[in-house]
């Protein structure tokens, strides 16, 4: 009885703690978008206002490049849009949200 109590016990931290903050938990509708948006032209320009201020050092995740926003791109839509509890000062705008949210749903183009 106590070797399945014990087996017990463990199965459920193990459940408890294979759950993260960052896994998204909802999907954000996928809106319609009407713009094509690329990370050069429409994306750079927003994670570098609001974003490398504090993850362009040893705060993670690095969000200087393409790749390393891609590589985080689980993570940015969590914070960012879904919770909007990125950046700490203050939400992204609608119009950011939409049009990284519209991005991630056209597949993250580069250029």
């Amino acid at each position: 009885m106590k070797h399945l109590l014990k087996l017990s016990l463990a199965l459920f931290i193990v459940l408890i703690t294979a759950c993260t903050k960052d896994t998204i938990t909802e999907d954000t509708p996928d809106e319609e978008c009407t713009t094509a948006y690329t990370y050069d032209a429409d994306i750079a320009t927003i994670i570098n206002n609001n974003c490398v201020s504090c993850h362009s050092g040893t705060q993670p995740p690095r969000l200087t490049t393409y790749s390393e926003v891609f590589n985080s791109i689980d993570r940015v839509k969590a914070r960012a849009i879904i919770e909007k509890t990125m950046p700490v000062s203050e939400p992204l705008s609608d119009s950011d949200i939409e049009k990284i949210n519209c991005w991630i749903n056209q597949n993250t183009p580069e250029n």
